[in-house]
């Protein structure tokens, strides 16, 4: 027989309440978990106030999954398209993204990470290899967006309901304890000031694995000069003021959110993963 459970989750910087099933995506990281057995060992809402007077806007969900392996997860609470250049693959097509890993590290500094589409296929794929050079953060993921709008504001309240999978297992309790336990915070952003021109929002994602990672470079990365993203950049250089936190997930493990607001025009929603080169830190840390 099932039986209907919820989650009960507070955010005294949120606004009204609302109840969601684990179709929502404000959800994934518990559905996820549901589905694997596994609670993460740390997960938090990225939010970040845009508005004065208004509750900050939910970007998505950071997670780690300690075991097994050594895993971050990213869900963005709100719809993000994804698709691959090739012909005949499982992204061929235009697919919603359900959630994005940074897999567990590799020999000799290589970091893979890739994507998982949403219910009902869950397809993975879309993989792609990043070496950072020395002394600086995994460069995990960028979000593009051209502002803040489709993304969900905080709510005061969250209540999670779903079906328990085996209501009559003894543990289960125990088992959303720790999911609770876990996590379901926030870690807050401001949004940065607006360029002079049109500009458009970017979320850079940087992973630290290692002891000393919070003293490691980072930066935001120049995806405003490329032509086939961005159009109406100012010539040249341009000054970009940017926000960031550092969020511990585990000892020696965490993520550094910078978020910033080039001046361009953005030509459409995307995520991308950079492959870095050494020059790009030579004059900034």
């Amino acid at each position: 027989m099932r039986e209907d459970l919820s989650l009960h989750f507070k955010y005294p910087k949120g606004q009204g309440s609302i109840e969601v099933g684990l179709d929502s995506a404000l959800a994934a990281p518990i559905r996820v978990s549901l589905e694997t057995g596994r609670p993460p060992g740390a997960w938090r809402y990225l939010v970040v106030y845009d508005s004065e007077g208004e509750p900050p806007r939910v970007v998505g969900a950071m997670a780690h999954t300690p075991t097994p392996g050594d895993r971050f997860l990213f869900f963005p609470a709100a719809p993000l398209e994804v698709s691959a250049q090739q012909r005949g693959t499982r992204f061929s097509e235009p697919t919603l993204m359900d959630h994005l890993t940074l897999d567990p590290p590799r020999k000799a500094g290589a970091h893979k990470s890739h994507v998982a589409a949403g219910p009902p296929s869950g397809a993975r794929g879309l993989t792609r290899t990043t070496k950072p050079p020395p002394g600086t953060l995994v460069p995990w993921f960028s979000l593009l967006v051209p502002d803040l709008d489709p993304f969900p504001r905080l709510p005061g309240e969250m209540i999670v309901r779903f079906d328990a999978p085996h209501a009559e297992e003894k543990g289960f309790q125990q088992f959303a304890d720790r999911l609770v336990r876990a996590g379901g915070g926030t870690v807050v952003l401001p949004l940065p000031p607006a360029a002079a021109g049109s500009s458009f929002v970017q979320l850079d994602m940087w992973a630290g694995r290692g002891e000393g990672w919070r003293g490691m470079a980072s930066r935001v990365l120049p995806w405003v000069y490329k032509t086939e993203l961005v159009r109406a950049a100012p010539p040249g250089r341009q000054t970009v003021r940017a926000t960031s936190i550092d969020f511990e997930v585990a000892d020696g493990r965490g993520l550094r959110p910078i978020l910033s607001r080039p001046e361009g025009v953005l030509l459409g929603a995307r995520i991308l993963r950079p492959q870095l080169s050494a020059d790009l830190f030579s004059n900034d840390r």
